[in-house]
């Protein structure tokens, strides 16, 4: 378990900002404050805790206005909620970025392959994988430029992809 320091404010894994903290529910969920309000050293109607971002509309992990915890989740103890948070940063780490650029490389590849192929359907299929990774990328602050153009049977052909300042070919442009 991870220890609560800072009086529960904690880095968001997504934006980078010191933003998030541990809000204290009772057991229906109802919000009563940040950690070591009133509520919390004497509940009347249980007692559990919750991640809140703040910054409505700053980042894609904000909470909403109406006090509710990311992702609807509340936890036992103020520790597991900070052990959940620690847990979900990796899904922002360099290794999650890299896996994301593997699949959205791999996808491109796959786009190319079955344009040779003159398989329209997986070509297509595979446009639209790649597109969906390359919203995710875009969603965590990334560039992400994916020039698409269509040959004289209806396959779609990717040149070339842009991630952030790295531009990788995958065939000659016409």
């Amino acid at each position: 378990m991870c220890s609560i320091k800072n009086g529960g404010i904690f880095k968001c894994p997504c934006c980078g900002k010191p933003i998030v903290s541990i809000g204290v529910h009772d057991e229906e969920g109802n919000y009563h404050g940040d950690l070591g309000c009133e509520y919390e050293t004497d509940p009347w109607s249980g007692l559990s805790y919750g991640l809140h971002h703040g910054g409505w509309g700053d980042c894609i992990l904000c909470s909403d206005g109406e006090n509710e915890p990311m992702g609807g989740t509340l936890f036992d103890t103020a520790e597991e909620a900070a052990a959940a948070l620690e847990k979900a940063s990796f899904a922002f780490s360099s290794d999650y970025f890299s896996q994301l650029k593997v699949r959205l490389c791999t996808a491109v590849t796959r786009v190319n392959d079955y344009a040779g192929r003159k398989d329209l359907n997986r070509n297509h299929v595979n446009y639209g994988e790649a597109n969906a990774i390359a919203a995710v990328l875009r969603d965590l602050g990334h560039t992400i430029d994916i020039p698409v153009w269509e040959d004289s049977d209806g396959c779609l052909r990717i040149p070339r992809l842009t991630i952030d300042d790295d531009t990788l070919k995958f065939q000659e442009e016409t």
